[in-house]
Protein backbone atom coordinates (compact mmCIF):
# COMPACT_ATOMS: atom_id res chain seq x y z
CA UNK A 1 0.00 0.00 0.00
CA UNK A 2 1.30 3.46 -0.75
CA UNK A 3 2.03 6.16 1.89
CA UNK A 4 0.47 8.93 1.79
CA UNK A 5 3.38 10.78 0.31
CA UNK A 6 3.64 8.56 -2.61
CA UNK A 7 -0.47 9.15 -2.69
CA UNK A 8 -0.48 12.83 -2.68
CA UNK A 9 2.19 12.51 -5.32
CA UNK A 10 -0.04 10.45 -7.57
CA UNK A 11 -3.23 12.15 -7.45
CA UNK A 12 -1.07 15.61 -8.23
CA UNK A 13 0.06 13.82 -11.04
CA UNK A 14 -3.41 12.34 -11.71
CA UNK A 15 -4.55 15.86 -11.24
CA UNK A 16 -1.79 17.17 -13.83
CA UNK A 17 -1.91 14.72 -16.40
CA UNK A 18 -6.01 15.29 -16.81
CA UNK A 19 -5.74 19.42 -16.70
CA UNK A 20 -3.04 19.53 -19.44
CA UNK A 21 -5.16 16.61 -21.51
CA UNK A 22 -8.29 19.00 -20.95
CA UNK A 23 -6.51 22.00 -21.87
CA UNK A 24 -4.62 20.50 -25.01
CA UNK A 25 -7.71 18.87 -26.57
CA UNK A 26 -10.99 20.31 -25.00
CA UNK A 27 -13.27 17.12 -25.72
CA UNK A 28 -16.20 19.29 -23.84
CA UNK A 29 -17.82 22.27 -24.19
CA UNK A 30 -15.68 25.29 -22.75
CA UNK A 31 -17.99 26.56 -19.55
CA UNK A 32 -17.54 22.85 -18.34
CA UNK A 33 -13.79 22.61 -19.23
CA UNK A 34 -13.58 25.55 -17.22
CA UNK A 35 -15.98 23.88 -14.47
CA UNK A 36 -13.94 20.78 -14.56
CA UNK A 37 -10.62 22.54 -14.24
CA UNK A 38 -12.03 24.67 -11.25
CA UNK A 39 -13.20 21.39 -9.50
CA UNK A 40 -9.93 19.57 -10.43
CA UNK A 41 -7.81 22.71 -8.37
CA UNK A 42 -10.35 22.50 -5.55
CA UNK A 43 -9.37 18.76 -5.34
CA UNK A 44 -5.08 19.63 -5.51
CA UNK A 45 -5.86 22.28 -2.88
CA UNK A 46 -7.18 19.56 -0.72
CA UNK A 47 -4.48 16.98 -1.72
CA UNK A 48 -2.25 19.54 -0.39
CA UNK A 49 -2.88 20.38 2.66
CA UNK A 50 -3.74 16.71 4.36
CA UNK A 51 -1.42 13.89 5.31
CA UNK A 52 -4.21 11.29 5.49
CA UNK A 53 -4.01 8.40 2.66
CA UNK A 54 -7.71 7.21 2.93
CA UNK A 55 -8.76 11.06 2.09
CA UNK A 56 -5.79 10.92 -0.45
CA UNK A 57 -7.27 7.90 -1.72
CA UNK A 58 -10.87 8.85 -2.08
CA UNK A 59 -9.49 12.56 -3.71
CA UNK A 60 -7.97 10.16 -6.13
CA UNK A 61 -11.37 8.75 -6.72
CA UNK A 62 -12.82 12.08 -7.22
CA UNK A 63 -10.63 12.73 -10.17
CA UNK A 64 -11.08 9.38 -11.95
CA UNK A 65 -14.93 9.93 -11.10
CA UNK A 66 -14.48 13.32 -12.47
CA UNK A 67 -12.86 12.30 -15.95
CA UNK A 68 -14.95 9.14 -16.40
CA UNK A 69 -18.16 11.46 -16.37
CA UNK A 70 -16.97 14.51 -18.23
CA UNK A 71 -14.41 13.20 -20.86
CA UNK A 72 -16.00 9.60 -21.26
CA UNK A 73 -12.48 8.09 -19.98
CA UNK A 74 -10.67 9.28 -22.72
CA UNK A 75 -7.85 10.86 -20.54
CA UNK A 76 -6.77 8.42 -18.21
CA UNK A 77 -4.39 9.19 -15.85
Amino acid sequence: MLSAVELKHEVGAEIDIVAQSLSARPPIESEVRDEVLRILEIVRTEVEGTTSASYLRALGSVVRFVVDETAGGRYDA
